[in-house]
């Protein structure tokens, strides 16, 4: 019975003894992690060859700022570009990209936990139809980029920003007022305002609620505008030759999404009309 005693003793003696080296050097790195923050700066070019490397892109980041702040580290970076080419079908310029990560919040749910992310003057380049394509010969951006904003981070803002998608050798351009995005688990949900430039001139509410892993995901987008200026659309689409006055629409848009594929679409209309110089047609 004394002997147990004895091992039970010393057992629990090198259990502390492990405990307190790991505490000693998790304090150093965190040290080491607010000592090293600020100069990151110094650095930059080596996060954006890593990146380059890794992904087969032309990454740039023109400013990186760093710092520890009560929960956690905080970055800002700015004039961040990914060039579209061969092994990319995205293009990215961003004015700044601002972090606030919960480090603790991170460790404990192994999981990127920020307080603040968001992303200003988004300006993105999408060859829609190169999407998916690739070897796999090694990580691809896109795939990156999807587990990110869809895995990683618990929500984020995105604000001013462009996204030009183009198939067929025909460029849509959408304006994305502003973006909050939330995940939970494999619930996605996302809320904004946007603009389709050869629709519109104002913008239309959004919402999108998805469930599933980046590439299963199932759920419905919808859109809804009121008193939207569709004239972009209508003047293109009917020819006269009296001078539109004004178009106004007021429109519900649902789209469902199966697979990670939009499979239905529906609308409808509500009191909406258009009117060229000397006289109105309702429709």
């Amino acid at each position: 019975m004394k002997k147990l005693s004895n091992y039970l003793a010393l057992g629990l003696k090198a259990l502390w003894l492990v405990l307190a080296v790991m505490l000693v050097l998790f304090a150093v790195l965190l040290s080491g992690l607010r000592v090293a923050l600020p100069h990151l700066q110094q650095q930059k070019s080596y996060i954006e060859d890593y990146l380059s490397q890794r992904y087969a892109v032309n990454l740039t980041i023109g400013q990186l700022e760093a710092d520890w702040q009560k929960t956690g580290p905080t970055m800002v970076l700015k004039d961040v570009s990914l060039q579209q080419s061969a092994s990319s079908p995205i293009g990215l310029d961003i004015q700044s990209i601002d972090i606030e990560l919960d480090f603790w919040r991170s460790v404990w749910q192994q999981q990127l936990a920020s307080n603040q992310f968001i992303l200003s003057g988004l300006e993105v380049e999408l060859d829609a139809d190169r999407l998916g394509q690739g070897d796999g010969s090694q990580p691809s951006i896109q795939n990156a980029l999807t587990s990110l904003f869809l895995e990683q981070l618990e929500h984020f803002l995105v604000t001013d920003s462009t996204v030009r998608i183009t198939r067929n050798d025909t460029t849509q351009v959408v304006d994305v007022t502003s973006l909050k995005w939330l995940n939970q688990g494999q619930h996605h949900q996302g809320a904004g305002a946007l603009q389709v430039r050869e629709l519109a001139t104002n913008s239309a509410s959004f919402q999108i609620d998805l469930t599933g892993r980046k590439d299963s995901l199932t759920g419905v987008m919808y859109a809804k505008a009121k008193d939207m200026d569709i004239s972009p659309w209508a003047g293109a689409l009917i020819e006269t030759r009296r001078p539109l006055k004004e178009s106004r629409a007021n429109l519900e848009v649902w789209a469902e999404v199966d697979n990670s594929q939009f499979s239905a679409f529906f609308a409808r209309f509500d009191d909406s009309r258009l009117e060229w110089a000397g006289r109105m047609k309702s429709v």
